[in-house]
This record gives structure tokens, C-alpha cells and sequence, in this order.
């Protein structure tokens, strides 16, 4: 294992050593001030951000309301110009209606006056043939009694000859007359009977008048209540298209508010992002006043980590080489990063030899996850060991070994408590989990550069050298990164993290932490 010799410090007077601790004490309370509002920002941009999406789909939903009441109001509109077309059209079928109603009463008043002179006919009709009967009495008696005079007035010979041909023209004018009657009685029969026939056509004329004047009627009466159904329709349409033209001047002016607040939010979040660049700006200067720090010797809690950090790094690229040469993992398996498997329900009892799994074994998973790597169970309880040793040195609040994706290969026991199932509670049990904290996989990638510190922790070396980061151990060593870390989102601490390589190559880094 190639070591780079340890830095080289100058030598400081006891009086400047005193103001470098001061310094550090004051800048870490800079740097936890900035860290606590860098996530108080976070929380609030989150906040505004939440807000300006709920604006803006307010405002989307309100704009896309407003163009339903303009459609409405469109609608509303035309159907009230159609109900209007409706109910003039209703009101001139009603006109017409109510002058059919009228011709039909006229018509069967006609007719029932047309029935009553037909009855008065048919009985002066027949009061005539009666007469003609009584013509046609008096024909026949007058014919026998010129009948009877003749044969007097022939046996009354020379005398009686003169009296024959006066009953003979009497005979013959009563036949004639009786003639004539049967002729007028038989027309008379004709005019009763066509007068029969046309009483019966005049009563069912009569009958389909009266059904058509009250059909008529009765339609008259419908299209009257029809007429009034759309004239209160109309009146209703109407009374609602001024309702919703006022819908539409409010939902324009609440448009334009929402519209107001969408551009105040996006004030607002410029504002965060600004304040949050500053504080962004803070923290950076503090790290690099923390490097500079890093030159020096004295009373400090940052010399005291990175000098832990250095030597815990040494001792650990010390395991992964021995294990290599040892055969009990290959140098490929080692730095096979971003080759990442959760354990399942049958390989939970695996972890008993780092934590206790009694209370979770039999469960379906693990949660938060934790995950396998190719060299399971190969340099993990020798890593755990050095990890326990460290972090009693100085009472750290954590020291563990990460790999480039802040995969914790290994962490002291307080980072190791027992499984309980309860997901607030393993939350604590750091070992064999994937931290997505972005200072967390910042620091695991220290001395990488920015162009992969901030990439998302499931990088594998290939993506690494995609982005043109050289995994191999500089010739100048790379320099230590603190940062000021806010763990689980309450407690504030300084977080140092120191590069670990084997065979030369990339492994991860070591993390230590205090507040």
C-alpha cells in the first residue's frame, strides 16, 4: 500500500494556536447557522413551491373554468336566441290555432244551423207529400165520379151528351191531376230521401266538426300552456345568461388574481433561491476557511478529525488490500460500485453477525432497505472493528467507511442498533444503507470535483469516468472536505470526510463527525 506522507504544518505560537480554536468555534457556529437555514430554506422553498404549484393549477383550473362559463355563456346565448325563435314560432301556432278554433265553432254552428233548416225542409217536405196524397184522393174520386156521370149521361141519351163530354174532360183532368200528384209524390219521396241522406252526411259533418272544434280547441289550449312554459324557460334561460355573464366577470377578476399570486410566488421563489445562494455562498466559505485550517496544528476539532480521519483511512485501505492478497475478494468486487441489492426476506438472518435481526426476521422487507454488494461479508466485520476503535478516541458522533455512492460499508455500534421493525426507529441503523443525503454522497466523493458531487448515489465507475472523473489516486493527494451536516434533519454537526483508495484505485471515503 503507497501512503503519501502525512501533511507537513508550520509551526505556530501557542497565542496564534488559541485564535485558530477560536476561529474554528466561531466558524462552526457560522456554518450551523447556515447549514440550519440552508434547511429552513429548503423547507420554506419547499413550502413555496408546494404553494406556487397549487397556484398555478388553481390558476389552470380557473382559466379553464373561465372558458367553460365564456362557452356557457355562448351556449346560454344562442339557445336563449332559439327559445326566443321558439316561443314566436309557439305564439304564432297558438294564433293560428286559436283562428282554427275559431272557423271550426263558425263551421259548426253553420252546420247545426244547416241541420235545422234540412229538419224544417224534410217537414214541410212532408207535409206536401201529404197534400199530394190528398190530391191524388181527390183525382181518383173526381176520376170515378166522372166515371159514374158518363154512364148517366149516356143513359140519358140525346139529353145527357153534352153533360158526357164535361164529365169525360173532368175524368180526364183528374187523371191528369192524379198523374201530376204521383209524379210530386214520387219526387217528393226523392227529396225525403236525399234529405235523409243528407241529414245523416250534415250529422257526422256535424260530429266532425265538433271533434275538430275541440281538438282545436284542446290544441289551442296546449300550445297556450306550451307557450307559457317557454316563455318562462325563456325568461329562466335568460335570468341564467346574466348570471353567468356576471360568473364571468368573477371568474376574470379571480383570473386575475390568481395570475397576481402565480408572479408573487415566482418573486417569492427567486427570492429564496437568492437568500439561499447567499447561504450557499457561507457554508463554501466556511468550508474553505475549514481547509485552511487544515494546515495547522492546535487545539481544534478539526485537526483532531482529520488526523483520525487519516489514519482510520490508511488502516482501512490496509483491510482491503490484505483481504485482496488473502484471496478473500477480488480487487474487481471491491470496486464494484453502484451494484446495489436489497436483502430479502430469506437473507435478513444474514445480518446477525454485525446487528441484531431477531424482531424482523420472517419479515417481508426491511425498511429503510438495506442493500448487498459483490463483497458481502468479506471486509465488513474487520471495517466495523476499526470504526468502534475510532470513534472512542475523541467521542465522535459518528465514523464510518462509505464507498463513491455514500454506501456505508461500515460504521461504529451506535450506528449499528438492534432491528425493531418500527421504520422511525431502524432509521438509525446506518449499516448497509444507500444515504441520499446530498452532503452525505458529497463527502463520499471528496476530492472528485463538482462535477460529480452533486450526481445522484448510484453512479457505477463508468459513469464516472462518462463524466471526466479519473477514479485513480493522484500523484497530489486529495484535500479533506468539512462540511457542515444536518443528520435526519435535526442535528447539526461538522462532517469531515477523508479518501480512501485501494491498490491505488478510488474505494470511498472515511466519515467522521461532531458537533
Amino acid at each position: 500500500m503507497d501512503q503519501p506522507p502525512m501533511t507537513m504544518v508550520p509551526t505556530i505560537s501557542d497565542e496564534v494556536r488559541e485564535t485558530l480554536a477560536v476561529l474554528e468555534t466561531v466558524m462552526h457556529d457560522v456554518a450551523s447557522h447556515a447549514a440550519t437555514n440552508q434547511r429552513d430554506l429548503g423547507q420554506v422553498a419547499a413550502v413555496v413551491a408546494d404553494l406556487h404549484h397549487q397556484v398555478e393549477d388553481t390558476d389552470q383550473t380557473v382559466a379553464e373554468a373561465l372558458n367553460g362559463v365564456l362557452s356557457m355563456a355562448e351556449r346560454l346565448t344562442t339557445v336563449a336566441a332559439h327559445v326566443e325563435e321558439v316561443e314566436a314560432e309557439t305564439q304564432e301556432v297558438g294564433r293560428v290555432a286559436d283562428a282554427s278554433r275559431q272557423y271550426a265553432s263558425r263551421a259548426e254552428d253553420a252546420i247545426q244551423e244547416i241541420q235545422r233548416t234540412m229538419a224544417l225542409l224534410d217537414e214541410h217536405t212532408r207535409k206536401v207529400l201529404k197534400i199530394s196524397g190528398v190530391i191524388q184522393q181527390i183525382a181518383n174520386t173526381t176520376n170515378l165520379l166522372a166515371l159514374n156521370a158518363s154512364i148517366e149521361a149516356a143513359r140519358a141519351g140525346e139529353y145527357g151528351r153534352s153533360f158526357s163530354v164535361l164529365a169525360e174532360e173532368i175524368r180526364k183532368l183528374a187523371d191528369q191531376t192524379r198523374a201530376e200528384a204521383q209524379g210530386i209524390a214520387t219526387d217528393l219521396d226523392a227529396v225525403v230521401h236525399q234529405l235523409a241522406q243528407a241529414r245523416s252526411i250534415s250529422e257526422g259533418v256535424g260530429e266532425a266538426v265538433t271533434a275538430l272544434s275541440g281538438a282545436v280547441t284542446q290544441s289551442h289550449q296546449s300550445f297556450t300552456a306550451i307557450g307559457q312554459v317557454i316563455h318562462d324557460a325563456a325568461n329562466q334561460i335568460a335570468e341564467t345568461a346574466q348570471l353567468g355573464e356576471q360568473q364571468k366577470q368573477h371568474m376574470a377578476r379571480v383570473g386575475q388574481v390568481m395570475d397576481t399570486l402565480t408572479e408573487r410566488f415566482r418573486e417569492v421563489s427567486g427570492q429564496v433561491e437568492h437568500i439561499t445562494g447567499e447561504v450557499q455562498k457561507t457554508a463554501l466559505a466556511m468550508e474553505n476557511g475549514y481547509q485552511a485550517l487544515e494546515s495547522y496544528t492546535y487545539e481544534g476539532w478539526v485537526p483532531k478529525a482529520l488526523q483520525d480521519a487519516e489514519e482510520a483511512a490508511r488502516a482501512v485501505e490496509g483491510v482491503l488490500e490484505a483481504a485482496v492478497r488473502e484471496g478473500q475478494v477480488s480487487l474487481s468486487q471491491l470496486l464494484a460500485t453502484g451494484q446495489y441489492v436489497p436483502y430479502q426476506p430469506a437473507e435478513i438472518q444474514q445480518l446477525s453477525r454485525y446487528i441484531d435481526v431477531s424482531r424482523v426476521v420472517g419479515a417481508s422487507s426491511l425498511n429503510p432497505p438495506k442493500y448487498r454488494v459483490p463483497y458481502e461479508h468479506t471486509v465488513e466485520p474487520a471495517l466495523n472493528r476499526l470504526m468502534d476503535e475510532y470513534i472512542q478516541r475523541h467521542r465522535w458522533i459518528l465514523f464510518s467507511v462509505v464507498d463513491l455512492n455514500g454506501y456505508v460499508v461500515a460504521c461504529a455500534a451506535v450506528d449499528r442498533p438492534s432491528l425493531t421493525g418500527d421504520p422511525a426507529e431502524d432509521d438509525r441503523n446506518r449499516f448497509k444503507r444507500l444515504l441520499p443525503h446530498p452532503s452525505w454522497v458529497r463527502g463520499s466523493r471528496t476530492g472528485l470535483g463538482d462535477r460529480v458531487a452533486w450526481l445522484p448515489n448510484h453512479l457505477t465507475r463508468a459513469d464516472f469516468s462518462a463524466h471526466g472523473v479519473s477514479l485513480k489516486r493522484p500523484e497530489t493527494p486529495e484535500r479533506p472536505l468539512v462540511q457542515t451536516y444536518i443528520r435526519n434533519n435535526v442535528t447539526v454537526m461538522t462532517l469531515l470526510s477523508y479518501p480512501v483508495h485501494v491498490e491505488n484505485e478510488r474505494f470511498g471515503a472515511i466519515m467522521v463527525a461532531w458537533h
